[in-house]
């Protein structure tokens, strides 16, 4: 079921990416702008974190660094949030694609949105591997992007630093999330008149 359902996410990984960077772009570029003066002084973070309060680097203190985290984590969560609709939307892509034709993005969250789709509860108790392989593979890969776009935004001036750090973990995201939504797409989220898949 892995290898088909990673097979299937080859194939379509294009829009998957697109699907998956319609929601990380706008997250993380406005993170970033919202924050470009803590991602400018990232390298000195551990530095600012043993400041007392009131004290401050190129305007940043340690309260600074305290909301960007929470700011951070808020978004991490909405993401999590949203990969169940995620699912759905890649399952769109796939029954596309078995009829010749190709989503678009909009297309398929919409079809997130409705109640064509729906999960297969049995098929998430009996296959659970494939979930958590497919979550360890998305995991990997968005960690080495993640440190790609590291290294990419390190000769950047603080200046313009934080368009490369927001556009790096907007995209790392939205590479790896496929890993996971493909699979689960596959094994666990039907359209309503399909049948389920044989074991």
């Amino acid at each position: 079921m892995l290898d088909r359902g990673l097979a299937l996410t080859f194939r379509n990984f294009a829009t998957l990416f697109f699907v998956c960077a319609a929601v990380t772009v706008p997250l993380h570029v406005a993170y970033s702008v919202a924050f470009k003066d803590e991602i400018g002084v990232r390298e000195l973070h551990a530095q600012i974190e043993s400041f007392p309060p009131l004290r401050e680097v190129k305007g940043v203190s340690k309260h600074d660094l305290d909301v960007a985290r929470i700011v951070s984590g808020a978004i991490a969560l909405v993401e999590l949030a949203l990969l169940p609709l995620g699912v759905k939307a890649a399952r769109r892509v796939f029954d596309d694609d078995g009829r010749d034709g190709v989503s678009t993005v909009p297309a398929a969250w919409r079809a997130a949105l409705t109640r064509d789709y729906r999960w297969d509860v049995g098929a998430l108790r009996r296959r659970l591997g494939v979930v958590l392989s497919a979550a360890l593979l998305a995991l990997a890969v968005g960690f080495c992007c993640d440190r790609i776009g590291a290294l990419l935004a390190e000769p950047f001036s603080p200046t313009y630093a934080f368009t490369i750090v927001g556009l790096a973990t907007a995209l790392s995201r939205a590479v790896a999330a496929p890993f996971f939504l493909g699979p689960a797409a596959y094994c666990y989220v039907q359209k309503k008149s399909f049948a389920p898949h044989a074991e």
